[in-house]
């Protein structure tokens, strides 16, 4: 079995559950952002978010593209949710990241100061992992290749093969499987599976999965 020297690790969606509301209540402040620089709002807004999606990999990758938009302002308009009335602690995460032998780092399309709140809310912002956010990427998120190869950089080169990268999207695994990483896909729905070698329900199930990641 290959050795893991690094874990990327996804973080919304992907370390707490959609039930939450969290990504509801983010995706409802996108929405907003949209009707109000855009001046799309309902059915339009939606589509044109929904199309920046699936083209770009994030809202804000597309309104850099396609709008004059203020990126810092659109960061910190969108991300502007509840997160301490949303997440509770969260004891089994905390100690599965204890047990995780390889080097953890966070590597979300969202950015620092919000994925700090989320990662202090469900208590394990103190572990000290590091993150690998928009800004970290240059702004080319994931599933943009650049933003893997950003990841390797900051991660100090590893070989991809000797990486595992976990998340909730299939879109986001594609491109980390086609440079050799391993790939565990969060999702309830066993018929998203494609692009990841293993697909578990919630992150606290990895060692199920893949139990040469646990220390010891």
């Amino acid at each position: 079995m290959t050795e893991i020297d690094v874990l990327y690790l996804d973080v919304d969606h992907t370390l707490y559950p959609d039930s939450c509301g969290l990504w509801s209540a983010v995706k409802a402040r996108i929405e907003g952002y949209i009707e109000n620089q855009v001046g799309m709002k309902g059915t339009e807004g939606k589509t044109l978010r929904h199309r920046f999606l699936q083209q770009y990999g994030t809202t804000l990758r597309g309104l850099q593209m396609e709008y004059e938009v203020d990126t810092e302002d659109y960061l910190d308009y969108v991300h502007d949710v509840p997160v301490e009335q949303l997440l509770e602690p969260d004891p089994a995460l905390r100690e599965l990241l204890l047990a995780v032998e390889p080097r953890i780092f966070y590597f979300t399309n969202a950015y620092r100061p919000y994925t700090e709140r989320v990662l202090k809310q469900l208590g394990v912002l103190d572990l000290g992992f590091e993150i690998i956010d928009i800004r970290a990427m240059e702004f080319e998120n994931k599933p943009l290749p650049g933003a893997y190869r950003r990841a390797l950089q900051i991660a100090g080169n590893p070989a991809p093969e000797h990486c595992v990268i976990v998340d909730d999207l299939p879109a986001n695994l594609l491109p980390a499987a086609a440079l050799g990483m391993g790939t565990v896909l969060v999702s309830s729905q066993p018929d998203s599976i494609d692009g990841a070698d293993h697909i578990i329900a919630k992150v606290t199930d990895l060692f199920t999965a893949m139990p040469n990641l646990r220390r010891g």
